[in-house]
């Protein structure tokens, strides 16, 4: 994969306005799945333009192909380090890679607005933030209770959102992530159910 070039394309969604009024729904999925085949924003705009109900997909599409592909270029960063084994089906529903031994679905979110509790909080109290993202997120069939790794991103001087394709950044905050991985810094969810947060804030 090729980060700079895909950091590159990714940037180019923010010249778009990022709304996010239509929550995950299967029927949409399936309308916008042609996402997956590429990388490239200018080939996405044009098949959404072709399409009778492009309004109403718009937006979405745009959205879903910008946090797939930064999703996808964050799991090809972590399967790069030599603790990390990419899981072997890239569809698994709950399993990206194993980290020393333990599967992880990595999943990236910006802070959210609907938390009751500020960013200095959260980082004093991790587990907190963590429980309220396995109530609040992943709807549908993306809903599991399975162990997570979540990047959360915070930025004081941009819109949150954006940080997401800041992928050399990301790289090394990753790499400095799980150069210091330990099990023990594990949060337990659940019985036999493990988390933690890697914090992308500047």
């Amino acid at each position: 994969m090729d980060i700079p070039a895909l950091e590159n394309e990714l940037k180019k969604r923010w010249l778009y306005p990022y709304l996010w009024r239509q929550p995950q729904q299967n029927h949409l999925d399936e309308q916008t799945n042609f996402i997956y085949g590429t990388p490239s924003l200018e080939v996405v705009v044009a098949h959404l333009k072709k399409l009778p109900n492009q309004q109403k997909l718009f937006t979405y599409a745009l959205n879903r192909w910008y946090n797939f592909w930064s999703a996808k270029a964050i799991e090809f960063m972590f399967t790069q380090h030599p603790s990390v084994i990419a899981h072997p089906n890239q569809k698994h529903p709950s399993i990206d890679f194993y980290l020393k031994g333990i599967g992880f679905d990595h999943k990236s979110t910006v802070f959210p607005r609907a938390y009751k509790g500020t960013l200095t909080q959260a980082k004093q109290q991790p587990q907190t933030l963590i429980q309220w993202l396995y109530r609040s997120q992943s709807k549908e069939r993306r809903k599991h209770q399975r162990n997570r790794l979540f990047i959360v991103f915070y930025a004081q001087y941009q819109p949150h959102w954006q940080l997401k394709a800041e992928l050399s950044w990301l790289q090394a905050l990753i790499d400095q992530y799980l150069q210091g991985f330990t099990k023990s810094q594990l949060i337990q969810v659940a019985p036999q159910v493990w988390s933690d947060v890697i914090w992308a804030v500047r």
